[in-house]
């Protein structure tokens, strides 16, 4: 489990062009503006549209309270799609979140404003940290659940239904 509570994604290509984000160090890491809580971490990805559905739903099932993804204005995304398939992708997972009863509230997408030029990010990053600091606990934080393994043993022992 991590100690960060809200994981914040954040289009490279928007990122670059923020202010007050630090260069990325290890893993795409990014240090917060500075009036960010400790429990918040930002990753740079690539193009939003690479945020793929099984890291969103890791950052759930390791106990995260939640999750945004800040993408490229939409239509400006250099890589051509990029912001629609996270758009695409985040109602995919949000579908999920509501099913399995943790609420699709915890998963947020923001855009960077047409002509912002990445001016906006920190902005975003504060206004996502907020709506999600004021959701309740995941109740899986904490519990001791285990994601299943690469065998088809879940951590308890048992063998995984499929």
């Amino acid at each position: 489990m991590s100690d960060y509570d809200i994981i914040i994604y954040v289009c490279h290509n928007v990122a670059v062009k923020a202010p007050s984000l630090s260069p990325p160090g290890p893993l795409g890491h990014r240090a917060a503006p500075p009036k960010v809580a400790s429990n918040v971490v930002l990753r740079e990805v690539p193009c939003s549209g690479k945020t793929d559905v099984l890291y969103l739903l890791r950052a759930f099932e390791g106990g995260a309270r939640g999750v945004a993804i800040i993408t490229c204005p939409l239509g400006e995304c250099r890589l051509a799609e990029g912001n629609y398939r996270a758009q695409v992708r985040v109602r995919h997972v949000g579908r999920l979140l509501d099913e399995i009863g943790l609420d699709s509230e915890r998963l947020i997408l923001l855009h960077s404003a047409p002509g912002a030029e990445g001016r906006d990010v920190p902005a975003l990053i504060e206004q996502a940290v907020e709506r999600l600091s004021a959701l309740p606990d995941n109740p899986m934080r904490g519990t001791g659940f285990q994601p299943v393994g690469n065998h088809g043993q879940s951590a308890r022992g048992g063998h995984a239904t499929r």
